[in-house]
């Protein structure tokens, strides 16, 4: 038999092609970024500020350029769909005190395709309309969801395929029209999440989905005034398509600053960002309960455990909550003693299996750990 022609197609005969920025090095244009933090830290307003100065050709938070391309063409429009705030009583307000254009920015039209009045973004249907929507407004450029968990539909937000199937589809419709997206999204209640992906709400799909993320928390060594008002800082999550990322920077909020006031770059990451209020006895813990328990091969008495934690100085508190942090589950042997495991790792007879697991660096709920180290790797 003749042998097939090879049907791939060869890197070499495909045309290299640069991203374009909406917000230069940090928000990609004709995709989708995400803007997560707490609820009432400041994230519409931040967003607000910023549209407010697109559509009148003012400069980004950060002092750069808006896109010059969309100034010229007059694609300085957004549409802004919200499902938690008032757009007569909130939004208004917030795009007349920031001075923006109330002409440039809309809200959707009321359609008896939609009843409710809810987009839902995983409805086919919806898809399609909110496409044709987006084709019949070409000065449209900005498209933003607040918060975009609102316009899912009905899935699990902790199942990566569900989340995808929502957001892969949306891409689609931004890139095709080159319009870019921002989901506003928040973050989950816990407080001993190691790393800010982990943390937006319901699962690190969103994140790995979107091209870009940024976080707004409040700054991580200053108090907060009343209100949410104080000094913050905006950082990034996420941001693989910048040639030359740009640091974070930290803002003023609250009235006395007109609302909003931007200052100058500041080093804090994400990950310092979001555990201001976690005790680093509990990172420790964390750090000694992984590294112990992979020595063991990812099962161990409980009792052994609790004596060589006493041992290295961790309290019973930190040991408990370094536990549920790294997902280790009690199990009892069928001949009564209790053993602490890591769910996903084997512990069967097969001692290969068994090696083989612990040779490479794994990834234990939010923490990746290699063998060899006992420090804790942070993932991204």
């Amino acid at each position: 038999m003749p042998i097939p022609k090879n049907p791939f197609t060869p890197f070499s005969t495909r045309p290299e092609e640069k991203t374009t920025w909406f917000w230069d090095q940090r928000i990609p244009e004709g995709t989708l970024s995400l803007l997560c933090g707490n609820p009432d830290e400041g994230k519409g307003m931040f967003l607000m500020k910023m549209v407010a100065d697109f559509t009148r050709g003012r400069n980004m938070p950060d002092g750069v350029p808006p896109n010059a391309k969309l100034i010229r063409s007059k694609r300085n429009c957004v549409l802004w769909i919200s499902s938690e705030d008032s757009t007569t009583k909130t939004l208004k307000p917030r795009l007349r005190l920031f001075d923006g254009d109330q002409s440039k920015v809309f809200e959707l039209p009321k359609t008896k395709k939609i009843p409710d009045g809810r987009l839902n973004l995983r409805d086919k249907q919806h898809q399609k309309l909110f496409d044709s929507w987006l084709k019949a407004a070409p000065e449209v450029s900005l498209v933003v969801f607040d918060p975009l968990e609102s316009f899912v539909g009905e899935i699990d937000g902790n199942k990566g395929t569900e989340v995808r199937s929502v957001v892969d589809p949306l891409i689609k419709i931004l890139e095709s029209r080159n319009v870019t997206g921002i989901g506003i999204c928040h973050l989950n209640k816990t407080s001993l999440e190691v790393t800010a992906k982990y943390r937006v709400k319901g699962s690190i799909a969103w994140v790995a989905a979107a091209r870009s993320g940024w976080l707004i928390s409040p700054h991580p060594t200053e108090p907060q005034e009343p209100q949410g008002g104080g000094r913050k800082v905006f950082v990034n999550l996420k941001n693989n398509l910048a040639d030359d990322p740009r640091p974070g920077f930290s803002f003023l909020l609250g009235k006395k600053y007109k609302g909003i006031t931007f200052e100058g770059a500041v080093t804090t990451t994400s990950n310092q960002a979001i555990s201001k209020h976690v005790p680093s006895v509990v990172y420790e813990a964390v750090d000694w309960l992984s590294t112990f328990i992979l020595s063991q091969k990812g099962r161990v008495l409980g009792t052994t455990v609790e004596a060589k934690a006493k041992s290295a100085g961790i309290t019973e508190y930190s040991l408990v909550k370094a536990k549920k942090e790294l997902g280790i589950k009690s199990v009892k042997s069928p001949s009564g003693p209790w053993y602490w495991s890591l769910s996903n790792l084997p512990h069967s007879s097969q001692s290969s299996q068994s090696s083989q697991s612990l040779t490479a660096p794994k990834k234990v709920n939010n923490v990746k750990i290699s063998k060899n180290s006992k420090k804790r790797i942070e993932v991204g």
